[in-house]
């Protein structure tokens, strides 16, 4: 199932997607019980320089594409004593926890992969709504749905509240203060230019994707499932004022929806 950990190091691009493509890519984990052994390697990959830290578009998506389908598939073997780590990888800005030496020396100059930066397609045709092209079908923003699923897989393995709420805050805290200083611009009177609308609508995506990580609140018995259900009342509370302030553009309607309709939690 696993393949070589040394070769997280090869100087290779291609190794990237070629080493991120064992048997849980056909669809179903196989073998997963052996992840509890290797898990750090395989994750420590994901968040290297060649990695979803890499500086060549195509293969940070494909890697990041493939962390996410990993994650997903090996929730239930991974420990929960690798997760901060595996996030200040992610996240250089957030921080989960305090980052150890190795980390903190391997990624003390990436770019961070977390915040989210709007970017209008051109319009082809005098008239086009260049919103919807920028929502309609495979979009760059995709990575990061991924990403965000990830983040909020690995942080619903911690269930001690003292220890997840405050990777919780590090994780929604920046989306929501973003929507906020959104609905703040909007209540000023000045009309929002559209990239500005794009970026409300990939922030209210992000956060629900965030919150889709985390397993259904009838999934989990009291008294964990009330811990992070009741975080998340920030995040809704911030998407419904984002609503409000928006509510004339279509896309913002449509994020919202999907939110609802994909995330329970935040549909509580």
């Amino acid at each position: 199932m696993f393949r070589d950990t040394r070769n997280s190091t090869n100087a290779n691009d291609n190794t990237s997607s070629r080493y991120w493509k064992p048997s849980w890519t056909n669809g179903r984990c196989s073998g997963c019980g052996e992840i509890a052994r290797p898990v750090f390697s395989l994750t420590s990959f994901a968040i290297h320089l060649r990695g979803i830290h890499n500086d060549k578009k195509a293969v940070r998506q494909r890697v990041i594409y493939l962390f996410s389908r990993f994650i997903k598939d090996a929730r239930r073997y991974i420990d929960k004593a690798f997760v901060p780590a595996i996030l200040n990888g992610i996240s250089v800005s957030c921080k989960f926890s305090p980052v150890s030496r190795c980390l903190r020396l391997t990624f003390l100059d990436v770019q961070d992969a977390l915040p989210i930066v709007a970017v209008l397609p051109e319009a082809e045709n005098p008239g086009d709504d260049v919103l919807i092209k920028a929502t309609t079908g495979s979009q760059p923003f995709d990575t990061h749905v991924y990403l965000y699923e990830s983040v909020g897989t690995l942080i619903s393995l911690e269930r001690d509240p003292d220890q997840q709420n405050p990777m919780l805050q590090a994780a929604f805290g920046p989306l929501v203060q973003e929507l906020a200083s959104a609905v703040q611009r909007s209540a000023s009177g000045v009309q929002p230019e559209l990239v500005q609308v794009l970026q409300v609508h990939h922030v209210i995506m992000a956060i629900g994707a965030f919150a889709r990580g985390f397993p259904e609140p009838g999934e989990v018995p009291p008294p964990t499932a009330p811990s992070w259900v009741a975080a998340f009342e920030q995040p809704s509370q911030a998407v419904l004022q984002a609503l409000e302030a928006y509510k004339s553009y279509r896309i913002i309607r449509d994020a919202v929806s999907a939110l609802v309709g994909g995330s329970p939690v935040l549909s509580q």
